[in-house]
């Protein structure tokens, strides 16, 4: 005996709608406390070497300092993203932290010796040779690590998402597409880079969302998503342009007609067979 696949016509049983589900929230669980065990061993890493930091860590707290000025532009960043990201843990650090509120925090650099007479050389603006990088003398690296934990956070909450949205247009068959994002999270690599004030983690975990939202989009027929829609206009043809004009208006109406066909959710194309 053939069994029909679930469709309009022929609706799935509701038990089988149950075990579905369960199957999904078990998984998703499982899923859940993985990465939830992964967050916290990194959250450990990023205070293994407290209170010292790495150099491309300070070079981003600096540049996070001053976003405007006459010589930004020598200054050499990570992204937004990232500038971000420290502007969120600077913030936290002067406004919530125990320390933070009650002292006047600057930086100074034996490179430019201008540093120690004005605490605030930076934000009057520098040499075209100089950079803001080169600050190193921090009185506080709190923000730093702050930040870290911060990048940990968006790094792992933002994966958790995407098991989300996978599980919920895919179901089961999610497992496949996250088993490649698992394998990625445990790399040696990933953990390191998670676990610093660094944007490279996070960049490959948005590098996989991207891919699997597109993914996601063609699975669903949803086409028009992928590329901007044309515009629709009436066709205007010369006079004497004769039967051509028209077949080419008769072909694009069948290229419209098929789009709109495709675009449309799986389950409301009823097959007439």
């Amino acid at each position: 005996m053939r069994v029909e696949p679930p469709t309009a016509l022929n609706p799935p049983e509701s038990r089988d709608i149950a075990a579905t589900a369960l199957w999904r929230g078990v998984l998703f669980l499982v899923f859940a406390l993985l990465i939830f065990w992964q967050a916290s061993m990194a959250l450990r890493l990023a205070v293994r070497d407290k209170p010292y930091e790495g150099w491309d860590e300070i070079a981003t707290y600096n540049n996070a300092r001053v976003v405007s000025g006459p010589h930004v532009a020598f200054s050499l960043r990570y992204g937004s993203l990232d500038t971000f990201l420290q502007i969120l843990a600077t913030q936290y650090f002067l406004l919530f932290d125990p320390v933070g509120p009650g002292e006047d925090h600057y930086a100074v650099s034996n490179n430019y010796l201008s540093s120690f007479t004005d605490r605030h050389v930076e934000f009057g603006g520098m040499a075209a040779t100089f950079s803001y990088a080169y600050f190193r003398g921090l009185d506080d690296h709190q923000p730093i690590f702050l930040s870290r934990q911060i990048h940990v956070v968006v790094t792992y909450g933002l994966t958790l998402l995407i098991g989300a949205l996978a599980f919920y247009y895919l179901g089961l068959e999610a497992v496949l597409v996250l088993l490649p994002l698992c394998c990625l999270t445990v790399n040696t690599e990933m953990v390191a880079q998670t676990s610093m004030a660094l944007p490279n983690a996070l960049n490959a975990v948005i590098a996989f969302s991207v891919t699997l939202l597109g993914f996601l989009a063609a699975a669903e027929r949803r086409e028009s998503c992928l590329s901007p829609e044309r515009p629709r206009y009436r066709a205007r043809h010369p006079a004497g342009s004769g039967w051509q004009s028209s077949s080419r208006a008769g072909a694009r109406g069948s290229r419209v007609l098929a789009v709109k066909f495709w675009c449309r959710p799986a389950s409301s194309r009823l097959s007439t067979r």
